[in-house]
């Protein structure tokens, strides 16, 4: 494959500025330059293709930071989409994996690494060339190890070292608290507390129960006092006539003053305006018939004779295949080539009998479908009543017609408004003599006699309450004697339910520490074995972390010089790290190396692990603004660096803000 990154097509909005940038790029082999002013998203571009790679952490902000994002990266042959929740994989329109977590563990599985090796090895961000040489010793040996994963191992030593620690404290606390238990002495005239909890609940419920009568026998109740009639009680039928008679008059003093308010208004519509409201009523009520003849009445869609067509034409197509069944049945004699009928041709020849009466050639018409063929009939036969025709006749040339803009009853309300509007200076006069024979309000009294009819009720049903808790509380007084001895005795048999409940509690906890000092007995033998055991653990994988060491190093020395004597032109053919990832060129620590040289061994370290750690597997540099603060000298040496590496690697992708070479430029 010529390529490793292929293409990259994004877009998306900053809520913050409401700015939208979108792209769709190709990338060829060699060096592409992403050049441009500030602003366009040239950076943006390389976080997103690492993005596209690894999910949200890979973004240098937090996700909602990026409205409406939406990635798609096809690299090594694979296509990667993200946009909101979607996720997806897939190679050749073949779906690998879906959603973010199938998405981001297929990756890694497909490169061989996960994002810390891919900012390692493929990834160099502004002011990071020269991350490495920067750092002390101590700081490069921890970034290294750690993206290795030799950290893994020193963690791992760690715990195991910790954890036979803890087993010989362990052992040194259970030794301290071992202790044989004493017996506790068995009480005089003992007891089971199961057997004393039965009596102890039965006492309990009888002093409740006494506690509740004693309680309820509290509760003095007294005699209900009878309600004073009002004077006027003998009134009531004169008072609720007079009363009915006011609110008969209010409701015709209301009625015509509605009447008035609505004499004060001009007339809505004149009578010419009504009759023509009445004209459009006829003609809707005559469309409305029609409407609703026809939804009764459908129009057949077919005739009787396309009908009879389809039926001949669906009894042919029967008939064909029938015969053709009858066809692919007979087989042919081995011996003399004869037809030979098999078990089912006589079967078939009789039900093809039965189409005797159809033509062997399809009839020209329509096929209509079954499930039309029976409401088609249906229609036929209901068009076929001379009734239905003769209404037909009457309805079809009538025309639709527009909801009118008044029914019938809104008409009829109009022109009595109308003539209740002439009639304002009567409906005022008898609104007058309303008025003047409207009787006195007596409602008041009225509520007075009703709320003593009921306050009489409740005194009638309190009296009835108050004789029967008197029966009551001379029959509750009665339990509450019976059951005085209660509760001296429920006392006694407490303290004995106590006294039992104690021993028992002493004897389970003697139970419990005796099992307890058999079983700190094992677990002190265990812990000494385990803690002899997570020592052997630490001195194994310390081992494994030297040895591991003493591979990858040799390896990355050999991967690093070559680089360098490539970007050099053979200047520099050696680079060396040692065990504590100290590193030297040609024997010259790194930090004394002059600018352009420091750059190209940087460079040739940090490939070469990225080399070491993928397996060149993907061959790709991705390079942002590395030379934004290097002064001319410096950024033409490391120019002149990247485009040596070009040459070395699949692809290189720079952002910048410089005027450089580069075998594709995208200027945005």
């Amino acid at each position: 494959m010529s390529v490793v990154i292929e293409r990259l097509k994004f877009a998306v909005t900053f809520p913050a500025t409401g700015k939208t940038i979108s792209g769709d790029h190709t990338f060829g082999p060699g060096m592409t330059a992403i050049t441009g002013p500030n602003g366009q998203g040239k950076t943006l571009r390389l976080e997103l293709i690492r993005y596209a790679l690894f999910g949200t952490e890979a973004l240098r902000g937090n996700a909602t930071d990026y409205k409406d994002l939406s990635v798609e990266l096809w690299f090594l042959g694979y296509k990667v989409f993200r946009k909101g929740q979607k996720t997806e994989l897939t190679q050749g329109g073949a779906v690998l994996a879906v959603g973010a977590k199938a998405v981001n563990a297929k990756i890694p599985q497909i490169l061989g690494f996960g994002r810390s090796v891919f900012d390692i090895a493929c990834s160099i961000n502004q002011n990071e060339i020269e991350a490495l040489s920067a750092m002390t010793p101590s700081d490069r040996k921890r970034m290294i190890e750690s993206t290795v994963g030799l950290t893994m191992f020193e963690d791992l030593s760690k715990w195991a070292s910790e954890q036979g620690r803890d087993e010989l404290v362990r052992a040194e606390v259970l030794t301290k608290g071992l202790v044989e238990p004493v017996a506790p002495e068995t009480p005089e005239n003992y007891v089971p507390s199961g057997v004393l909890k039965l009596e102890v609940d039965y006492l309990r419920v009888q002093l409740g129960t006494r506690n509740w009568l004693g309680g309820w026998l509290e509760n003095v109740r007294f005699p209900p006092v009878e309600p004073e009639p009002p004077a006027w009680l003998d009134q009531n039928d004169e008072l609720v006539e007079q009363q009915n008679l006011r609110d008969e008059i209010l409701k015709d003093i209301r009625y015509w003053e509605d009447c008035i308010k609505g004499y004060a208004k001009s007339v809505r519509f004149t009578e010419e305006q009504l009759v023509q409201f009445e004209k459009q009523n006829r003609a809707y009520e005559k469309a409305l018939d029609r409407t609703t003849f026809l939804a009764r009445h459908p129009v057949p869609a077919y005739t009787a004779e396309q009908l009879e067509i389809s039926r001949i034409r669906e009894r042919v197509k029967v008939r064909q295949v029938i015969k053709g069944d009858i066809e692919r049945a007979l087989v042919l004699c081995p011996h003399c080539g004869g037809e030979q009928p098999s078990s089912n041709v006589e079967r078939l020849r009789t039900l093809l009998a039965g189409y005797s009466d159809v033509p062997d050639e399809l009839p020209s018409g329509l096929d209509i479908p079954p499930k039309d063929y029976s409401l088609a009939s249906q229609r036929l036969l209901d068009w076929s009543d001379a009734a239905v025709v003769s209404r037909w006749e009457e309805l079809k040339d009538i025309l639709e017609a527009p909801e009118p803009t008044l029914n019938w009853s809104q008409i009829e309300k109009e022109r009595e408004r109308n003539e209740s509007f002439k009639s304002r200076e009567w409906a005022e006069e008898h609104l007058t003599d309303l008025r003047g024979r409207l009787p006195a309000d007596v409602s008041d009294k009225l509520k007075a006699i009703i709320a003593f009819e009921g306050a009489s009720a409740s005194y009638a049903l309190q009296l009835d309450s108050y004789s029967s808790w008197i029966q009551e509380r001379d029959q509750k007084q009665i339990e509450f004697d019976n059951l005085s001895a209660i509760p001296a005795l429920y006392v006694e048999k407490e303290a004995a339910y106590r006294e039992s409940l104690n021993y028992e509690a002493a004897r389970t906890r003697y139970d419990t520490d005796f099992l307890s000092y058999q079983t700190r007995l094992v677990e002190l033998t265990e812990a000494k074995a385990l803690a002899e055991t997570w020592k052997r653990v630490r001195k194994a994988l310390d081992d494994v972390r030297t040895r591991v060491k003493a591979v990858l190093l040799p390896g990355l020395n050999k991967v690093a010089s070559y680089l360098m004597a490539s970007v050099t032109q053979g200047t520099f053919s050696k680079v060396e790290i040692n065990e504590d990832w100290n590193i030297t060129v040609a024997g010259q620590p790194i930090h004394t190396l002059s600018g352009s040289e420091k750059a190209a061994a940087n460079l040739a370290v940090r490939l070469g692990l990225g080399q070491v750690l993928t397996q060149k597997t993907f061959p790709v540099l991705l390079a942002d603004e590395i030379d934004a603060s290097m002064d001319e000298d410096r950024a033409e040496a490391t120019a002149e660096t990247i485009r040596s590496l070009s040459k070395i690697l699949k692809q290189v992708i720079l952002v910048t803000h410089k005027d450089i070479e580069a075998d594709h430029q995208i200027s945005l």
